[in-house]
C-alpha cells in the first residue's frame, strides 16, 4: 500500500519535474526571442538615425553642396530690392548663374538631380526649369496673383494666356524683365533685349542655370502685370495727367533711349508690397480710407495726425530737394566715363528736317514756317542723382510745344520726364532715382520766336528773310545705302513744279554702270509722291483704283527704259498728244497738279554682286525729263564701303581693326564674327582688347565686355576671335596689343584678319617688321598670399585669377604650401600688366572646407597716373564691376623689374587675401517625421529593456 503511493507520488514528482523542464526551455525560448528583438530594434534605431542625420551632414560637399543649406544660398540673392519688377526679378535670375544640380553616385543615386529650386518648390531632384523661374518669381516679391508660380511652361503660358500678359514674339518687342517662352518647353527671364536679339537666363539648361541668346516664340509681359496689379493698366485705370507712367519708349540699336510720343505718368499712390499676397496690409490704401471715414478717439486722431506731419515733413524735404535747378547742359558734360566723351548739342532744325546754319552772327528764318530745336544729349555716366536738370530758352524763343515724354533706361525703367516750364521759357528734364549709365536722348522741342510791340524779333540771333519763290525748274538727287540685308538701297528724289499754262510731261530714266552698264527696273520700285499735306504711294496706271488721278508708267523699250507720271485723261480739261506708246486707255502724260510736288523712289539693287566686292567703285546717272529734254540730272559715284581693314602694327605693339567703316545695318546678323590669326612670333596680350562703337550721329561708346562682346583666344596665344554680340549700324574699332619672344626684334611678321557677314568671310592682312618698343624684355612680377580669417593661418589650394578692367581673365594659379603664388610676366602666355590701368584679383576655386570668396581685390601700379586711375575707378564704379566690400590697393614694388625674375633679389608685396571655413551644421532634415520617428525608437528601445529586465528577474526566481 505504501509502495503503491510512494510510487503514485514518484510519477506525480516526475511529471511535474518534467512539465517545470517543458516551461523552462519554453521560456528561455521566449527570452531568447525578445533578446533578438531588442537587438533588431536597436539596429533599425541606429540605422535610421545615421541615415536622418549623419548621412545628409555627410552628404553636404556632395549632392547637396549646391545649396542645401538655406541660409548659405540665400546670400547669393540680392540684398536688396528695388520694388520695380522687371528689375529685380532680372537681378535675381542673374544671382544663380552658374548654379549646377547635383550628380549622385552610384552607390548612392537619390540625391541624382537634386536643386534647391526644386527642394524649395516641393519636387527635389524633378525637372527645374519651370520650379526655377517660379523661385525668381518668389524671391523677386512678385505676388503670386499677378504672376503665377508653377512649374512647367505650358502652365506658364496657360496662366498668362488667362491673365492677359501672354504676347506673341511676332507683334511684341521684349523688355528686360519679360519671361520668354523657348523652344522645347522652356521658359527664362530676358535680361537683355537690346540691338534685336533676345538674351535670357534658364534654369536647367543642361543641369545648370545659364544665359541664352534666343529668339522666344512668345513672352510674358511683367509691365503689364504689374500695370494690372497695381491698378494702371488702361483698361483698369487712367491716371491723371499729373501722373507719370511708363511707356513705350523704343530702343535704339546703340541701346540707348530714345523717348516715346506716349504722354503716360507713373502711379502714384499706393500699392500693395510685392510679396504679401495673402492679406492686405493695415498701412494700404483700403485701410487708410477706412481709417479717414470712421470716427477715432482723441488718442487715435493724435497718433493719426502725427502721422499725416510725419508724412508731410517728408513730402517737405522731397520738395525742399527738388527746388535746386541744375543746369542740364553742364551738367551732362560733365558725365565723362572712361574714354567716352559727353555730348550736348542743339540744331535748329525746319520742317523738311534741314538744319538752318547762320548767315553771319543770325539764323535766317522764313516767316510763318515751323522750326524745332532739335536736341541731342550722351552722358556716359547717366544722370544717377533726381532733381530738376534745367535747359534756359535763349532770349526771344519759346518752347512752344512738348509732349510729356517719360525717359526710360535700357530695360524699361522710368528714369525721368521731360516738360516745359515757366511759359515756354524752360525745358525741365525730371529725374529720378537712377542707377543706370550711358543715357542718350534725341527729343525736339517746338519753338516759336517772340516779338516786341512794334512786331520785331526779340531774339538777337534770328532774323526773318522772304522765302524764295518756288523753282520753276525741275531737280533730282539721287543717294544709296547698304541695308540690312547686304542689298544696295536706292533713293532718287525728284522736285517738280506746278503746270504753268501749259501741260508738261516728266519722266524719270536710271542708268547704273557696274562692270557695264544696265537699266535698273523701276516698275519694283516703290514711288512716293507729296504734293501739299497730300502724300500717296502711287500705283501702276494699269493697277490704280478708279478713284487715283495721279499713276506711274513704266515705258519698257529696249535701249529706252523710263519711269512716266501719268494723269486720268478726266483729271483736266482735255489731254495732250504727248502720249507714249503701249500707255492704258484713259491716261496721259499731262502733269497738271499745281503747286511744288516732291516724288520719292526707292528700289533694291538687283545686281547681287554690288555687296561683295568691297573697296570697288561704281557710277549712276539718273535724268529728270521733261517734255523728253533733260532738266535735271546727276551722276553718283560711290564705293563699296570695306567690312574689314587691318592696320599694321604700331611701335607700341597695338593692331587696330575698323570693322564696318560705312555702318552698315548688321542687326539682322545674330552676331559679328572677327577672327584674327597672326604669325608664330607674335602673341595677343591678355585683356588688352578694346571695342568702340560709333554711330552715325558721331556718338562713340566703349563697349563692355561679356554683355557686347566676348574673347576667345588660342592656347598658343596666335588666334583671337572677338564676337561682337549684338551689331548694329555702327562702325567698330577694335584694338589689342601683341608681344614677342626675346630676339625678335627686326623679324618680320604677318597678320591676317576675317569677318562673317551677309553668310560670306570679308578679310583684310597686315604685315610688317617687330619695332623697338615691343615689350619683349620686360617681366613681370606680382604675389598673392592667402590667410584664414579666423585662425590666421596660410591656405594652400585655393585657385586665384587675374582680370583686366573689363572682366576678361588674364591668368590664373593655385596657392602652394605656404599659400602663396607669385604671378610672373610672360609674353608667350600673354600676360603682362601696364600702368594706368586697373586690375583685379579674385578667387575661381576654393580649396577644401572653405568657402569661394567673391570679393575682388583691385589693384594698380604705384607709378600710374592718379587720374587716369581715379578715372577707371570711377568707370568701374558705374559699370557694376566695381562693388561694395571690394577692396582697392596700390600696389608697390612689383610690376615692371630691370632684370630677370627668376634668381632675382626683388621681392613683390604681397597682395593679401582671406577666407573663411565652411561653417558645418547638422541641418534639420526628413521633416518632422523624424522627431517622432526618434522618440518611437527610444520607446521601444526602453520598454524592450524593462521587459528584459522584468523576465530576466522572472526568470532567475
Amino acid at each position: 500500500m505504501n509502495r503503491s503511493r510512494e510510487k503514485v507520488k514518484g510519477r506525480e514528482y516526475q511529471v511535474k519535474r518534467n512539465k517545470q523542464e517543458r516551461d523552462f526551455i519554453k521560456e528561455w525560448k521566449r527570452s531568447s526571442l525578445w533578446h533578438r528583438i531588442i537587438i533588431c530594434l536597436s539596429a533599425v534605431v541606429m540605422l535610421g538615425t545615421r541615415y536622418m542625420l549623419i548621412l545628409p551632414a555627410a552628404t553636404m560637399e556632395s549632392g547637396q553642396a549646391a545649396g542645401a543649406n538655406t541660409a548659405e544660398w540665400e546670400r547669393a540673392l540680392p540684398q536688396s530690392l528695388s520694388g520695380v519688377w522687371a528689375e529685380d526679378l532680372t537681378a535675381v535670375a542673374e544671382s544663380q548663374i552658374g548654379y549646377s544640380e547635383s550628380t549622385g553616385t552610384e552607390a548612392d543615386t537619390e540625391d541624382d538631380g537634386y536643386t534647391y529650386y526644386g527642394n524649395w518648390y516641393g519636387d527635389p531632384c524633378g525637372e527645374w526649369n519651370g520650379m526655377f523661374l517660379s523661385f525668381c518669381l518668389y524671391y523677386a516679391q512678385i505676388p503670386e496673383s499677378a504672376v503665377p508660380q508653377e512649374d512647367a511652361a505650358t502652365d506658364f503660358k496657360e496662366a498668362f494666356e488667362e491673365k492677359g500678359i501672354y504676347e506673341n514674339s511676332d507683334s511684341y518687342s521684349p523688355q528686360t524683365g519679360d519671361i520668354a517662352f523657348l523652344q522645347g518647353d522652356q521658359v527664362g527671364v530676358v535680361t537683355d533685349a537690346a540691338y534685336g536679339a533676345v538674351t535670357v537666363v534658364a534654369g536647367d539648361v543642361d543641369g545648370s542655370v545659364a544665359t541664352l541668346q534666343v529668339q522666344p516664340a512668345g513672352y510674358g509681359n511683367l509691365s503689364k502685370a504689374e500695370n494690372i496689379y497695381k491698378g494702371t493698366d488702361e483698361e483698369t485705370n487712367t491716371p491723371s495727367q499729373e501722373e507719370a507712367v511708363p511707356s513705350d519708349d523704343k530702343e535704339n540699336t546703340d541701346g540707348t533711349v530714345e523717348p516715346s510720343s506716349g504722354d503716360e505718368a507713373i502711379p502714384s499712390g499706393d500699392a500693395e508690397n510685392p510679396g504679401e499676397d495673402k492679406e492686405p496690409s493695415s498701412g494700404g490704401t483700403e485701410s487708410s480710407k477706412d481709417n479717414v471715414d470712421e470716427p477715432t478717439s482723441d488718442g487715435a486722431q493724435k497718433e493719426q495726425s502725427s502721422a499725416d506731419d510725419s508724412v508731410k515733413q517728408e513730402e517737405n524735404k522731397s520738395e525742399e530737394k527738388e527746388t535746386g535747378d541744375i543746369d542740364l547742359e553742364e551738367y551732362v558734360l560733365g558725365r565723362k566715363m572712361g574714354k567716352e566723351e559727353p555730348v550736348f548739342e542743339i540744331k535748329l532744325v525746319d520742317t523738311e528736317g534741314n538744319e538752318v546754319e547762320k548767315g553771319g552772327e543770325k539764323y535766317q528764318i522764313y516767316e510763318g514756317e515751323g522750326y524745332t530745336f532739335d536736341f541731342k544729349m550722351y552722358a556716359p555716366g547717366g544722370i544717377p542723382d533726381a532733381g530738376r536738370y534745367v535747359y534756359t530758352m535763349p532770349e526771344g524763343i519759346t518752347a512752344s510745344a512738348i509732349k510729356n515724354e517719360n525717359i526710360a533706361a535700357n530695360d524699361g525703367t522710368i528714369i525721368g520726364r521731360l516738360i516745359i516750364e515757366e511759359e515756354g521759357n524752360k525745358v525741365v528734364l525730371q529725374m529720378y532715382d537712377n542707377t543706370k549709365i550711358r543715357l542718350k536722348l534725341i527729343f525736339s522741342v517746338s519753338v516759336s520766336f517772340d516779338k516786341n510791340e512794334d512786331g520785331e524779333l526779340v531774339s538777337p540771333d534770328i532774323d526773318i528773310v522772304s522765302k524764295p519763290e518756288p523753282g520753276q525748274k525741275g531737280k533730282v538727287e539721287k543717294s544709296g545705302k547698304i541695308n540690312a540685308e547686304g542689298r544696295m538701297e536706292w533713293t532718287i528724289k525728284a522736285t517738280i513744279p506746278g503746270y504753268e499754262n501749259q501741260y508738261a510731261s516728266w519722266s524719270i530714266q536710271d542708268q547704273g554702270r557696274w562692270i557695264k552698264d544696265y537699266y535698273p527696273d523701276l516698275s519694283k520700285a516703290v514711288i512716293i509722291l507729296k504734293n501739299g499735306n497730300t502724300e500717296k504711294v502711287l500705283s501702276s496706271a494699269q493697277d490704280a483704283a478708279v478713284a487715283d488721278k495721279m499713276a506711274y508708267y513704266w515705258y519698257d523699250e529696249k535701249m529706252k527704259l523710263e519711269l512716266y507720271f501719268v494723269s486720268r485723261t478726266d483729271s483736266h480739261e482735255g489731254c495732250s498728244d504727248k502720249a507714249v506708246e503701249g500707255i492704258p486707255e484713259g491716261w496721259c502724260t499731262d502733269w497738271y497738279l499745281t503747286g511744288e510736288t516732291t516724288i520719292t523712289i526707292k528700289y533694291i539693287e538687283e545686281n547681287e554682286e554690288m555687296i561683295l566686292s568691297p573697296g570697288d567703285k561704281g557710277e549712276n546717272n539718273v535724268y529728270l525729263r521733261k517734255d523728253e529734254k533733260d532738266e535735271d540730272s546727276r551722276r553718283i559715284r560711290y564705293e563699296i564701303p570695306y567690312i574689314v581693314e587691318k592696320s599694321n602694327m604700331s611701335g607700341s605693339g597695338q593692331f587696330k581693326i575698323i570693322v564696318n567703316s560705312g555702318k552698315i545695318d548688321l542687326s539682322r546678323q545674330e552676331k559679328l564674327v572677327v577672327t584674327d590669326k597672326m604669325s608664330d612670333n607674335i602673341y595677343y596680350r591678355k585683356g588688352s582688347v578694346e571695342v568702340t562703337a560709333t554711330a552715325a550721329d558721331g556718338i562713340e561708346q566703349v563697349l563692355n565686355y561679356g554683355s557686347d562682346y566676348v574673347v576667345e583666344v588660342s592656347e598658343e596665344l596666335h588666334v583671337v576671335k572677338i564676337q561682337i554680340l549684338h551689331p548694329g549700324a555702327f562702325e567698330y574699332v577694335i584694338t589689342y596689343y601683341v608681344t614677342a619672344e626675346s630676339g625678335s626684334k627686326g623679324g618680320n611678321y604677318e597678320n591676317k584678319v576675317a569677318v562673317e557677314a551677309f553668310g560670306k568671310e570679308f578679310e583684310d592682312s597686315s604685315e610688317g617688321t617687330i619695332g623697338d618698343t615691343i615689350f619683349e624684355s620686360m617681366q613681370y612680377m606680382l604675389t598673392v598670399v592667402k590667410k584664414d580669417t579666423d585662425f590666421g593661418n596660410l591656405v594652400p589650394g585655393a585657385t586665384y585669377g587675374i582680370f583686366s578692367l573689363n572682366g576678361e581673365l588674364l591668368t590664373e594659379d593655385t596657392t602652394d604650401e605656404k599659400g602663396s603664388i607669385a604671378y610672373k610676366g610672360d609674353p608667350s602666355n600673354g600676360f603682362y600688366l601696364s600702368s594706368n590701368q586697373l586690375y583685379y584679383i579674385q578667387e575661381t576655386k576654393a580649396p577644401d572646407h572653405y568657402q569661394l570668396s567673391d570679393t575682388r581685390y583691385w589693384f594698380y601700379y604705384d607709378d600710374s597716373d592718379g587720374e587716369e586711375v581715379d578715372c577707371l575707378i570711377d568707370t568701374a564704379t558705374k559699370s557694376g564691376l566695381y562693388r561694395e566690400g571690394d577692396k582697392m590697393l596700390k600696389v608697390i614694388n612689383c610690376g615692371d623689374t630691370e632684370g630677370p625674375v627668376d634668381g632675382g633679389t626683388d621681392v613683390a608685396v604681397p597682395i593679401e587675401v582671406e577666407d573663411q571655413r565652411i561653417q558645418y551644421r547638422l541641418p534639420e532634415t526628413g521633416s518632422t517625421g523624424t522627431g517622432l520617428y526618434t522618440i518611437a525608437g527610444i520607446v521601444f528601445v526602453c520598454g524592450g529593456a524593462c521587459v528584459l529586465y522584468r523576465k530576466n528577474k522572472k526568470w532567475r526566481g
